[in-house]
């Protein structure tokens, strides 16, 4: 069951992928967010979905001691989550610091202030809201590991 509910979990995030690149928002976000760390952290969401799967079909394989073995690996996914959590807060600062960085040179109106100011924003909650999002869907998942984990 633990197992099924992770395939469910997977193929929803697999769905949202395929409708961020048929609706061209995938493109959107690679021009917009200009550290790249949105992209970052998809990669990461990607490769932390495998691995927790991997670990839950082993858990639900093993019985007994066999499965104290799997808990570091869960730990290190735990990591994973706030580290995602971390590079979307990230992206919020070095968004922060290209808006103050650009828009702020020199005397200018407050329309042109706005647009230098742009690229910094977009970053900002771009970088936050995929980082906040790929975060809770790891954490999903290690939460319905856990069923299987003794702690």
């Amino acid at each position: 069951m633990v197992m099924l509910r992770w395939w469910f979990l997977a193929v929803a995030e697999a769905a949202g992928l395929v409708a961020l690149f048929s609706t061209g928002m995938a493109a959107k976000l690679w021009s917009v967010d200009v550290t790249k760390l949105s992209i970052v952290c998809l990669a990461a969401l990607l490769l932390a979905t495998g691995f927790i799967g991997w670990i839950t079909r082993r858990a639900e394989r093993v019985r007994g001691d066999g499965i104290r073995e799997l808990l570091p690996h869960a730990d290190a996914c735990w990591f994973v989550s706030d580290v995602l959590m971390g590079l979307g807060m990230t992206g919020t600062v070095l968004g922060f610091l290209i808006m103050l960085n650009d828009a702020f040179t020199g005397s200018m109106a407050a329309q042109e202030v706005m647009q230098r100011a742009a690229p910094g924003l977009a970053t900002i909650c771009v970088t936050t809201a995929v980082g906040l999002v790929c975060s809770m869907l790891v954490k999903a998942q290690l939460v319905n590991l856990d069923y299987l984990l003794p702690r």
